[in-house]
């Protein structure tokens, strides 16, 4: 099951202030519960702090922020979605060519949504590392533009 989260203005300024607080306190987060002799306090452990952290910050810039079990499984249309591509190239180029794993259920395609976020994330790193070789490239004077152009 996905939930979708989108902060309204007023919240999102209270995210962005919420998100400074965390960021100063790192991986030790406290949680206080009610007040006086009744009130709780919780440590919450490094991950559930980090999740709190990345969670009030894209939230806070405005970003709609969606919980996504990674065991769920989604249609090819949904996928495409997600990686903003459309849906028969995902299907004819992506899941034909074994760039990302699927299975079928009956006569339809099925994608893990842990494969789906795996192949998103590496996909995102190989396009920092061309853009970065593309800057370098420009920046050591190695671009040359067209004749046309000069």
């Amino acid at each position: 099951m996905t939930q979708a989260f989108t902060p309204s203005r007023t919240e999102r300024e209270q995210l962005q202030a919420l998100a400074k607080t965390l960021a100063q306190a790192g991986e030790s987060v406290e949680l206080l519960f009610g007040n006086g002799s009744q009130a709780q306090r919780i440590k919450l452990t490094p991950i559930l702090a980090r999740l709190l952290q990345a969670s009030v910050a894209e939230l806070g810039a405005g970003h709609t922020l969606a919980l996504v079990a990674t065991e769920e499984t989604v249609t090819p249309a949904r996928a495409a979605k997600l990686l903003g591509v459309s849906r028969p190239h995902l299907v004819n180029t992506l899941l034909r060519t074994g760039q990302l794993p699927f299975r079928m259920v009956g006569k339809h395609h099925r994608i893990a949504m842990n494969d789906l976020l795996a192949y998103q994330q590496e996909r995102d790193q190989r396009h920092a590392a061309a853009d970065a070789l593309s800057q370098l490239s420009e920046d050591l004077g190695l671009y040359e533009q067209d004749s046309a152009s000069r």
